[in-house]
């Protein structure tokens, strides 16, 4: 499932599958080739990423009512591209333009989720839908639940300036086909083709669903076979590594960097907990160990004065800090 573009003795391949066979030895099997190539080395980096959470119910919600479903990753896709089934044409481009035609069925847009991205897709979706009156609900147990206080109240009150209808305290619990009769006792909208049923039992009609529920490793490193190299991992924590090397604790020959790592989910862990416990200067320093993997305002460790570096477990010589 790796779609990366690799050079080998000059020599370029494009995989669509790559799996270890022993701690020392990977297959990729390429596009053309009929006898997939085997590679072996001395050390391997695994940067896999993590894909988005997508509960299977939801999933197979949305497909029975034909409600298609999204995350970032598909979400602004251009017009006409594949749908988040592969299907027909679902685009929310798509989506926009038929539902406005219609003035009695205005559209309306749920996204489940209150962090970062939930709050940047939605503040997107309802400025490019202002015009054509596209409802966007957000609904999650609370808004950017590891930020300051001050941060959180700010962003509802830039969410609801820009017509987003905030539902906190509340998770998406099922989605369902509409049936006739059916109507959302919160609003006077009548549209949707879906109906998003919440925890709390408010009904929502939906003609998309946006999901933005969080990330995990383990879809990405299931085909890997790691068990074969000896790699120890698990779907929620990614590749099991010690903080300081990247290397993994059990094959000394595989590292793993990024959000497959289990240094980077550890750190992001570590946070919400000292959010939760209210030790902010903690959160703070952890916040900007985490945000240096996404290489955000990043510098050298050697412009880092060591008082700040002494005493911080996810220092890497090779590593970015974030000021």
């Amino acid at each position: 499932q790796q779609q990366h573009t690799t050079t080998t003795n000059s020599t370029t391949i494009n995989p669509n599958g790559c799996r270890f066979l022993s701690p020392y030895e990977l297959q990729i099997q390429t596009h053309d080739a009929v006898v997939p190539q085997l590679i072996r080395a001395k050390s391997f980096v695994i940067a896999t990423g993590a894909s988005p959470i997508i509960p299977p119910h939801l999933k197979d919600g949305a497909k029975q009512a034909s409600v298609p479903l999204y995350t970032y990753r598909n979400l602004l896709q251009p017009e006409g591209g594949a749908a988040a089934d592969d299907e027909e044409d679902q685009s929310i481009w798509n989506i926009l333009q038929t539902k406005t035609t219609q003035p009695q069925r205005p559209p309306s847009i749920l996204i489940a989720g209150g962090g970062a991205t939930a709050c940047e897709l939605g503040q997107s979706l309802a400025r490019l839908g202002r015009k054509r009156g596209l409802r966007v609900v957000l609904t999650a147990p609370n808004l950017l639940p590891t930020q300051d206080a001050t941060i959180q109240n700010a962003a509802y009150q830039m969410l609801t300036q820009d017509g987003i209808d905030i539902r906190l305290t509340t998770r998406l619990k099922n989605i369902r086909k509409r049936a006739n009769g059916d109507s959302d006792s919160n609003s006077n909208s009548t549209g949707g083709t879906g109906i998003a049923v919440l925890d709390d039992g408010s009904e929502i009609p939906v003609d998309a669903v946006v999901l933005c529920l969080g990330r995990s490793p383990g879809s990405s490193l299931s085909s890997l076979n790691l068990d074969a190299a000896r790699v120890k991992w698990s779907p929620e924590g990614g590749v099991h590594v010690n903080d300081r090397t990247l290397r993994s604790v059990s094959n000394r020959r595989v590292f793993a960097c990024g959000d497959c790592s289990s240094a980077v989910l550890s750190l992001t862990q570590q946070q919400q907990q000292q959010q939760q416990l209210g030790h902010h200067r903690e959160e703070d320093r952890r916040a900007a160990a985490h945000g240096a993997w996404t290489g955000f305002h990043v510098v050298r460790n050697i412009a880092v004065p060591w008082i700040l570096r002494a005493f911080s477990p996810s220092i890497h010589p090779a590593v970015p800090r974030v000021i």
